[in-house]
């Protein structure tokens, strides 16, 4: 009687939910281009490549179904322009000692990027890449429990907007298992991908 609770436990240790909310009358046209913009890691573990592997597996699961996907980089302009004094940005003071302007460039806080694009950037962004949906979100991942009992927890998040930057869909997917483990990504975004595309047809 004893291996119906081990059985029971060893299924238990990868379970998965996974839930989507869109606005059907905003996904009656199929996109010509899907554009992957930022991903953030809200994670304490060390894992560098964990949002790059994440995005590329997306693009591949978006691939294979049909659809053009195309990755935002880092550091694309075409979603963020500088401000020039026309739009009433600061105009940079000149310094005429070398040594004072770098002084001042070391002492200067830059501001961060943004965790999410907002309405204007992602409208910049679908407008320069010639793109009809826009997709970003977060990983997140924690481990919970005593130390004799450790667990993960991962949850992942998407949020779909149009091409004029209005969120038109949200999706959750919730596990035990690890974003390190490649099988992980694969099957969070193979099944976003698929439920998103179910949902264009």
């Amino acid at each position: 009687m004893k291996i119906i609770p081990a059985l029971l436990a060893l299924v238990c240790v990868s379970c998965a939910n996974f839930e989507m909310h869109v606005k059907k009358e905003r996904l009656n046209v199929r996109p010509n281009r899907i554009l992957i913009g930022p991903f953030e890691r809200r994670t304490l573990k060390y894992n560098p490549f964990v949002v790059k592997d994440f995005r590329d597996g997306l693009r591949y699961e978006l691939f294979t179904r049909g659809y053009k996907a195309e990755l935002l980089m880092e550091g694309d302009t075409a979603a963020a322009p500088e401000p020039s004094r026309q739009q009433g940005g600061p105009e940079k003071p000149e310094l005429k000692d070398k040594n004072a302007g770098q002084a001042a460039d070391r002492g200067a806080v830059k501001p961060a990027p943004p965790e999410y694009f907002t309405a204007d950037m992602i409208r910049a962004a679908c407008a320069a890449h010639s793109a009809d949906l826009f997709i970003q979100g977060a990983l997140s991942e924690e481990e919970i429990g005593e130390i004799t009992d450790i667990r993960t927890s991962t949850l992942v998040t998407f949020q779909i907007y149009d091409k004029k930057g209005e969120m038109i869909g949200e999706a959750r997917y919730a596990t035990s298992d690890t974003l390190s483990d490649a099988r992980t990504i694969k099957a969070v975004t193979g099944l976003f991908a698929s439920r998103l595309n179910s949902r264009l047809r």
